[in-house]
């Protein structure tokens, strides 16, 4: 989405362009990977003195409520991290160091996830966060062991099974088995 096409539909729901959301969304959109709305509110405070941290939350969500920005939680910064969508994508996300890297495409086959969801669930969209460490935090500290063959992986969000939400692992981190072939991986 530009961020034309989203002022557009702010204005057909009736939503007025002022220079604040005009500026927190063409920042976010230039960023080139998550930013959080401190660093967005520190980017942009000499041009906007008077912006507030609570105008720069608004204008984030209705982003998200739009379709035109994700927000995803990082376990290891204090603030959620917010992306512009250019298209959709999902991330590997550094525990140690916070870095977050795109993934080229959608691990999830979506047939099956289809199959698990209760009757009559339409999905519009999902998210797909996996968390590890990466090779320079891997060499730098001692991330947690990987889990033995046969034991579940971290697992950090939930998938009904038969209706109901079902944890499929403990969400304690784990480091990374082998490097992955990095072949079209975009750091965010």
């Amino acid at each position: 989405m530009t961020p034309e096409h989203l002022y557009r539909l702010w204005r057909q729901e009736g939503g007025r362009i002022t220079p604040q959301r005009r500026a927190v969304v063409e920042t976010l959109a230039a960023a080139g990977g998550p930013r959080s709305a401190p660093e967005l509110l520190e980017t942009l405070q000499s041009a906007y003195p008077d912006l507030s941290a609570d105008t720069v939350y608004r204008i984030l969500d209705s982003c998200v409520r739009s379709g035109a920005a994700e927000v995803f939680h990082v376990p290891t910064r204090r603030a959620d991290r917010y992306e512009w969508v250019d298209r959709p994508h999902h991330h590997c996300v550094c525990l140690g160091c916070g870095k977050v890297t795109c993934l080229p495409s959608c691990p999830v086959d979506q047939e099956r996830e289809q199959r698990l969801l209760p009757a009559g669930f339409r999905t519009v969209r999902h998210e797909y966060q996996i968390f590890g460490y990466c090779g320079e935090c891997q060499t730098m500290t001692a991330a947690p062991p990987a889990p033995a063959d046969g034991e579940p992986a971290d697992v950090s969000h939930t998938v009904p099974v038969g209706g109901s939400p079902t944890a499929l692992a403990d969400t304690s981190p784990v480091a990374p088995g082998p490097k992955a072939d990095t072949a079209g991986v975009k750091s965010c």
